[in-house]
C-alpha cells in the first residue's frame, strides 16, 4: 500500500490534468519512481483498453531497481515485467524496462507494434534529460503513430532541461507540468538531512596561469561571436550549450567561432576537473571524519578518481573500493557489495549511483554518511542518501570570498573555505564568513 506524500499525489493531478503528459521536475530521492506508479495505476482505471507499459533509463542498475519497485510497491508479478538490455530482450510483458542504449534501437518498433494491435502505450523516461540526443532521440519515432488516446507520456529529471529540450523532449513527452527541487523536499522532510558545505580552493600557479590564458581567448572569441548571435546574449546553461552545438554544426564562419567557443569551455572546464588542491583537499577532509563514517566520493574524471582512490587506501587501511566504467562488471559489482555490506568505509566514483528509500520512494538505503566531492548538482543526490554532509569543492581565485552558504532542512546555515600558501600545507579556516547564522561543525 503506497502512503503518497503531498507532491506525490499534486504531481499526479497536474500530469492527469494535462491529459497525461508531462515532465516532473522533481529533486533526486523525493520518490519520482513512486509517482510514476501511481500514475500507472490511475491511467488503468481511466482506461477501457490493454496497457502496456513502457520505461527507458539511462543505467542497467536503475532497469534492475525499476523492475524491483514494480513488482514491491506496484505489485504486478515478477513474470508481468520484462528488461531489454544488450542480449536481453523480453518485451512483450505488461512493463517494459529499457535501458536506453537498447531503448534507441527498439523501443520505437515496439511501441508501433503495441499500437497495431489496439493497445495503449504509457512511456516513462526517467532522467529524461538524457533522451535529447540525437542518438537516443530515436526512442520517439513511433510518434507519427501516437494519439492522445493511445499514448501517455511521463517524463521524469531533476535536471530536465537539455539538449534539443523544446524541439524533442516536449514533443515527445509534454512540458514541465510539476516542479518540487531539494529546498522543498528537505523542508517537508522528504529527503533526510543534510547540511551542505561550500569550499573554495585556489589553483595552482601553473594551473592559474593555463585557466587565465583559456579565459582571454574564449572571452575574445566569444565576443566575436555574440556580434554575429546577439540572441545568445539571452541564454544560459543547458539552452545556451544546446544552442551552441547547434551553430557548431554550421559549415561557416559561425560555425566556426562556435566550435571555438565550445573547445575553449571544455578545455578550461578540464583544468578545474583536474586541479591538484582537489584531491588534496578530499583526503584531508576524510581525515576529518568521525571514526567509522561512511563517505562516497562523487568526482567527474575517471583519471582523478583513481588517484583519489590510491591517496585514500592509508587513510582507510584499505577499507576503500571504487567504482567507475572502466571497470569490469564483476569488479563494480564486488565494489558495491564491499560498500552496502560495510566491509568498505569508502567508495570513491565518478557518478551518483545510491538513492535512498523514504516511506513515498522505493530505492534501497545507503549508509549514514555521504561526502560529495565537486559539483553542485550532485547536493540533491547526496542530500538523499540518509543524514548527510556534502563538500562541495570548487576552484576560486578569492576562495575566501567564494566559500558560500546552503540552507539545510533546519534553517541553519554552513559555511567554511579551505585555502593555503601551497597545496601541500593546505589547512581548515577556523573563522567563519559573515551572515552564517549557524555552524554544524566539520567533524559532528
Amino acid at each position: 500500500m503506497i502512503n503518497p506524500f503531498p507532491w506525490q499525489e499534486e504531481c499526479l493531478a497536474a500530469w492527469l490534468a494535462a491529459g497525461g503528459r508531462g515532465i516532473a521536475h522533481v529533486a533526486t530521492g523525493a520518490g519520482k519512481t513512486v509517482m510514476a506508479l501511481m500514475a500507472v495505476r490511475a491511467l488503468e482505471e481511466r482506461l477501457r483498453t490493454d496497457l502496456r507499459v513502457k520505461v527507458v533509463v539511462p543505467k542497467v542498475f536503475l532497469a534492475a531497481q525499476w523492475a524491483e519497485a514494480i513488482v514491491k510497491i506496484y505489485g504486478a508479478a515478477r513474470a508481468e515485467v520484462g528488461i531489454c538490455s544488450g542480449a536481453v530482450k523480453e518485451s512483450s510483458r505488461k512493463f517494459t524496462v529499457y535501458v536506453v542504449n537498447t531503448a534507441r534501437l527498439c523501443a520505437a518498433r515496439h511501441i508501433a507494434a503495441d499500437f497495431a494491435a489496439g493497445r495503449a502505450v504509457f512511456l516513462i523516461g526517467d532522467e529524461c534529460h538524457r533522451l535529447g540526443s540525437e542518438e537516443n532521440a530515436h526512442v520517439f519515432d513511433f510518434l507519427p503513430l501516437a494519439g492522445p488516446d493511445n499514448y501517455f507520456a511521463l517524463g521524469l529529471s531533476a535536471t530536465p532541461d537539455c539538449e534539443r529540450y523544446e524541439n524533442v523532449i516536449v514533443p515527445a513527452l509534454g512540458r514541465e507540468i510539476y516542479g518540487y527541487d531539494i529546498r522543498e523536499a528537505a523542508a517537508a522532510r522528504v529527503v533526510a538531512d543534510f547540511a551542505a558545505h561550500g569550499v573554495g580552493l585556489a589553483f595552482t600557479e601553473a594551473e592559474a596561469g593555463d585557466y587565465e590564458e583559456l579565459t582571454e581567448k574564449l572571452r575574445a572569441i566569444t565576443k566575436k561571436l555574440l556580434r554575429k548571435c546577439p540572441f545568445l546574449r539571452a541564454l544560459s546553461g543547458n539552452k545556451f550549450l544546446a544552442c551552441l552545438n547547434r551553430l557548431a554544426a554550421q559549415k561557416n564562419e559561425i560555425g566556426s567561432l562556435a566550435s571555438a567557443v565550445r573547445f575553449l569551455m571544455f578545455r578550461r572546464k578540464e583544468i578545474v576537473y583536474l586541479a591538484r588542491t582537489r584531491v588534496l583537499c578530499a583526503v584531508e577532509l576524510a581525515k576529518r571524519q568521525p571514526a567509522g563514517s561512511r563517505v562516497i566520493f562523487f568526482l567527474e574524471r575517471i583519471e582523478m578518481a583513481d588517484e583519489l582512490y590510491a591517496a585514500l587506501l592509508p587513510v582507510y587501511g584499505g577499507r576503500i573500493c571504487r567504482y567507475h566504467s572502466e571497470m569490469s562488471d564483476e569488479e563494480k559489482r564486488r565494489a558495491l557489495d564491499a560498500y552496502r555490506d560495510g566491509e568498505a568505509l569508502a567508495l570513491v566514483c565518478c557518478r551518483w549511483i545510491f538513492r535512498t528509500r523514504t516511506p513515498g520512494s522505493s530505492s534501497p538505503p545507503p549508509r549514514r554518511r555521504a561526502s560529495a566531492y565537486s559539483g553542485w548538482a550532485v547536493c540533491s543526490a547526496a542530500a538523499a542518501a540518509g543524514r548527510s554532509r556534502i563538500f562541495t569543492i570548487f576552484i576560486s581565485r578569492n576562495p575566501w570570498r567564494s566559500a558560500y552558504c546552503c540552507r539545510n532542512c533546519r534553517g541553519a546555515r554552513t559555511c567554511f573555505s579551505i585555502t593555503g600558501p601551497a597545496p601541500s600545507k593546505i589547512r581548515l579556516m577556523t573563522r567563519w564568513p559573515p551572515g552564517c547564522g549557524g555552524n554544524w561543525p566539520l567533524a559532528a
